[in-house]
């Protein structure tokens, strides 16, 4: 009888325990949850305040977001865009640091999550720090070398990078960003073939005219340009806006 007793009160005791462990984690995630709620409802209203150019309440209500929740990019993104309008350049530089290390991180934990990538060049993106740009580009494209949002980003920003050093007058580095462009619009130009089942030709066509726009204006950079000044950009400039995006 005394074993039995025993028993039973040593399965109430689990029971209790179980509950009491399942108890604290409810609540822990119900604490988290409306610490997540409570972090986005100040992070839009920063954005709003932002909106009306009103950078000071911007800069209040970002700091609170950032106190209940101090792992996210977005908040550290959004922060530095508030200390650059404010002119507070130290700041916003540490902003900027804490949003690309968060980013980094994302992509460490799962190295193969483009999403993660995609994130971090879009905040490159923003810095207009094209060469970073380029550079996880080309990771997310060794990871799948068809993934079309960064071909396209890809192309473009190779494309921008050829004009800017046009401008300059660098004709030998401005003739590598348009082979470097001329070759991704080829890749791109294959992985949309792949895909008979859905109508990219229109794309496809878009594509193809600007691949003989981009090769001449780099046969045209040393033949008829010797001098940058008289290089016209205009069809260059026209050929970069024809290249839509699409989703695959």
């Amino acid at each position: 009888m005394f074993t039995i007793y025993l028993s039973h009160k040593l399965n109430k005791t689990k029971k209790f325990r179980t509950v009491l462990l399942l108890s604290a984690i409810i609540l822990l995630v119900n604490n988290t949850w409306a610490e997540i709620k409570e972090s986005e409802k100040y992070f839009q209203k920063s954005k709003n305040y932002y909106l009306i150019e009103d950078f000071d309440l911007a800069l209040d209500q970002i700091k609170q977001a950032i106190d209940f929740d101090p792992n996210k990019a977005k908040y550290y993104s959004l922060l530095g865009m508030i200390y650059g309008q404010l002119n507070q350049t130290d700041k916003k530089f540490a902003a900027n640091q804490n949003v690309n290390n968060l980013y980094k991180k994302a992509i460490e934990r799962n190295p193969k999550d483009l999403n993660a990538y995609m994130d971090l060049i879009y905040f490159y993106g923003m810095l207009g720090d094209n060469k970073q740009m380029v550079h996880w580009l080309e990771q997310v494209l060794s990871i799948n070398t068809e993934y079309y949002p960064a071909q396209s980003m890809l192309i473009k920003t190779y494309m921008t990078m050829a004009s800017e050093e046009t401008n300059r007058g660098h004709k030998e580095k401005a003739h590598y960003y348009y082979k470097k462009s001329s070759e991704y619009i080829e890749k791109t130009i294959r992985t949309l073939e792949k895909h008979k089942d859905k109508n990219y030709q229109s794309h496809i066509d878009q594509y193809k005219t600007t691949l003989k726009r981009i090769k001449r204006e780099d046969e045209e950079l040393f033949t008829n340009y010797p001098d940058k000044n008289s290089l016209d950009l205009k069809s260059f400039i026209n050929a970069r806006e024809v290249v839509g995006e699409i989703d695959l």
